[in-house]
């Protein structure tokens, strides 16, 4: 995984790197939610995608 100058890894997943580790881990407990990709939001950075697939 390659992470851009923004971003940090966090398991297989290149994050925000102000996103807290436990928040993510709660977040990824929810079992109604597939969480696809996550950005906090960059006033410098184009956003790309946020995906979200509820179940």
């Amino acid at each position: 995984m390659e992470c851009k100058s923004h971003e940090r890894p966090w398991r297989d997943w290149a994050v925000d790197r102000n996103l807290d580790n436990q928040w993510l881990e709660r977040l990824n407990k929810l079992e109604t939610l597939n969480l696809v990709s996550i950005c906090e939001g960059h006033i410098d950075v184009k956003l790309t995608r946020l995906s979200v697939d509820l179940l």
